[in-house]
Parts: C-alpha cells; structure tokens; sequence
C-alpha cells in the first residue's frame, strides 16, 4: 500500500499531543515525530499499535497479523457458566468481561423471574481466546440453581 503524505498542521492540538507525547516516551524528537507523520508512514506505531490491534475484532478477524496479541492473558479473572463444562474462571479482556457480566445479569433475571427472552439472546455467543460458549440452556441452569452451584455475590471472587 503506497504512502501518502499527511498535513501536520491539520491535526488538532490533542492529536498532536498524543503523537508526540508517544515520541518523548520513545526518545524522538517533535520534529522527527512530525516528520514521521507528514511522510505518511503508518500511524500504528505511532498511536502505540504496532503490535496490537487498536480494535479486538481486528485481531479475531486477521489472527496471523496479532498472535502475541491472541495469545497474551487477558487481564481480570471472572467466573464464566460455559457450555457443557459449568463455571469456570477464565482471564479476559475488558469487553469480554463486560459481556460475561450481562450474561450473569441474564440468568439472574431468568432465576428470579422466569422470563427466557434476555437469555435466549446468549446462544452461540462466545468470550475469550481460545472462544468459549456461554451457557444459555434453561434445564442446565435450573440444575445448578437447585444444587446451589449458582453465586451472584460476586463473579469476580474464587470458585469454591
């Protein structure tokens, strides 16, 4: 992909700071970092993403591109009720928590209410590297309410 030189001046203030702020944690000086810019070179490492992705999706989508990115740990630790395995701790990314915390929500709702509907939303859905299915089957979940294997306390402390 050919290189196409850019206007520095037509940056805003915060997009120039962040550039060169990146230059100064990386020893360049703000002209070589305005340089960098206006002959077009990749912004990626730049914005601090040359070897990250700056969205997830794009490393699902293109795995050889990011696999030290794949395959990194994933941050906090969460409870997850997975298909066919039950609840299982599992390290994830921010946006994977935040899904796995709706999920929660949702079989919360479901145990107290016995609506199916936001539940049902949850088939086929997947978290985490490698990608896990979460559980959405009503009679898997009345069991483990019923032997009391379903907490809602906290979904970030310890399985017991």
């Amino acid at each position: 992909m050919p290189s196409r030189s850019r206007d520095w001046e037509a940056l805003s203030a915060g997009q120039k700071n962040r550039y060169l702020g990146y230059g100064r944690t990386h020893g360049m000086s703000p002209e070589n970092v305005r340089q960098a810019y206006e002959s077009g070179r990749s912004l990626a490492a730049l914005r601090g993403h040359a070897r990250t992705p700056e969205r997830p999706e794009r490393a699902r989508a293109r795995p050889e591109r990011y696999p030290e990115y794949r395959q990194r740990p994933g941050g906090k630790a969460i409870n997850v009720l997975v298909k066919d395995r039950g609840i299982v701790r599992m390290e994830l990314f921010r946006t994977d928590r935040g899904r796995v915390a709706k999920h929660w929500n949702a079989i919360k709702h479901y145990l107290e209410t016995g609506e199916t509907r936001r539940l049902y939303r949850w088939e086929g859905k997947t978290v985490g590297e490698p990608p896990v299915e979460l559980e959405a089957r009503t009679n898997v979940i009345d069991d483990l309410a019923i032997t009391h294997d379903l907490e809602f306390e906290s979904i970030y402390e310890e399985i017991r």
